[in-house]
C-alpha cells in the first residue's frame, strides 16, 4: 500500500492555502493545514509531518518562534521546512 507523504501548510492567508493546498493534493500529497503558529506546533505534536511550508507573519506565533521551536538538539528542524512570506 502506498503511503502519500504529508505536507503540513501553516499561512493565515485562507484563499492561499486553498490555492497551494489543491495543487498538492492532486499531486499525491496529504496537506494538513494551520491558520497560526499555535495551531501548527499543535499538529505537529499530533501527527509527523514530511515536510511544512511555514508563512513567517501569522498571528499568536509567528513563523520565527514555530521554526526555532522544531529545531532539534543536534541544530536542525525536525524534518524539511519550505520558508514562505
Amino acid at each position: 500500500m502506498d503511503q502519500r507523504k504529508k505536507i503540513l501548510l501553516a499561512d493565515d492567508n485562507s484563499e492561499l492555502v486553498e490555492i497551494i493546498k489543491n495543487f498538492l493534493f492532486h499531486r499525491g500529497y496529504d496537506v494538513l493545514t494551520a491558520c497560526d503558529g499555535k495551531e501548527a506546533l499543535e499538529i505537529i505534536d499530533a501527527t509527523a509531518p514530511d515536510l511544512m511550508v511555514l508563512d513567517l507573519s501569522m498571528p499568536r506565533k509567528d513563523g520565527f518562534d514555530v521554526y526555532a521551536e522544531i529545531f532539534t538538539p543536534a541544530g536542525c528542524p525536525k524534518f524539511p521546512v519550505i520558508v514562505m512570506t
